[in-house]
């Protein structure tokens, strides 16, 4: 009977020996970890992007063992590997946060991606930003230049004024009678805006394209079904609807009444308006209306 005891001994012996074995392997720094090399790495998010002169400045949370890549398109990016089929697309690699690049042509919106790298794989995109190069801060205070239009805007309304720190305005809306606007405008070393200048601010954007109204013919505004538009061809109840200003440069207003602009409708008499719904609109009634005034500049 002393063998067979013998034997499960030595079979004993090997089991725990092979555990042993197994244990001490797992716990080697020299191993790669398993649980890691199968994560799957988020996408980074945005902290702040900002726009100086043709300089785009974005950073992000940046973590450590990690590396980055930066996506840029004049319109949406779907996913990483197909960045080439969109517009003007551009790719950074290998970099880090904060990064700074260059962009060409001032009248395009760029849309902005970041994606991490490590354990040999890439992220998804991360969340879109935008950066637009159109606007510059003017000498005067208060005051932004469109380097597209070669205008210069006053950002807030007559009656408030910017504060540049928490980047709104501030005080009260001054409502005026057309006489009166324009010579607010004058004292001001402007005039009020032309329909289409009023315009060329508001911003479009349907996620997958970002523009500004650039053009005096409606069917522009109408592309990627931003909004709705009725030809102008002399019709006296003319609507064309569009997005309102740029919030990155124009603080929004929360008050309702309409701003003035020069444009006349047919018949003549009339004037178009600017409404706080976002819509250029013929009325008439030319000294009974009492009206919120953007003044505009040439530079």
């Amino acid at each position: 009977m002393a063998k067979p005891i013998n034997m499960i001994f030595i079979l004993l012996a090997l089991v725990f020996l092979f555990i042993g074995c197994s244990s001490s392997g797992g716990s080697s720094g020299d191993s790669p970890n398993e649980g890691e090399l199968g994560k799957v790495i988020e996408a980074p998010e945005f902290n702040s992007i900002s726009v100086n002169d043709d300089q785009v400045s974005v950073s992000w949370n940046q973590q450590q063992n990690r590396s980055y890549n930066i996506y840029v398109a004049t319109e949406s990016i779907e996913e990483a590997e197909n960045y080439s089929l969109a517009e003007n697309a551009a790719l950074y690699v290998d970099i880090d946060s904060p990064f700074t690049f260059s962009v060409a042509d001032f009248s395009k919106v760029y849309h902005v991606y970041v994606t991490a790298i490590g354990n040999e794989s890439e992220s998804a995109l991360s969340d879109r930003a935008i950066a637009v190069a159109r606007y510059q801060e003017s000498p005067a205070n208060g005051w932004v230049r469109d380097r597209v239009t070669g205008l210069e805007w006053r950002r807030c309304f007559l009656g408030t004024s910017y504060n540049s720190v928490t980047k709104r305005c501030e005080g009260s809306v001054q409502r005026l009678y057309f006489s009166e606007a324009e010579q607010a405008a004058e004292d001001l070393g402007g005039r009020i805006p032309g329909a289409w200048e009023r315009a060329s601010i508001s911003f479009c954007d349907t996620g997958s394209v970002a523009w500004f109204v650039d053009s005096e013919n409606p069917s522009q505004i109408e592309q990627a079904n931003c909004s709705n538009t009725y030809p102008l061809g002399g019709v006296s109840g003319f609507n064309l609807i569009a997005n309102s200003p740029y919030e990155g440069e124009f603080p929004t207003d929360a008050s309702s009444a309409a701003e003035w602009t020069t444009a006349r409708c047919t018949p003549a008499g009339s004037i178009y308006i600017v409404q706080f719904q976002d819509f250029l609109q013929c009325q008439s009634g030319l000294n009974d209306l009492w009206l919120k005034l953007r003044p505009v500049r040439d530079y």
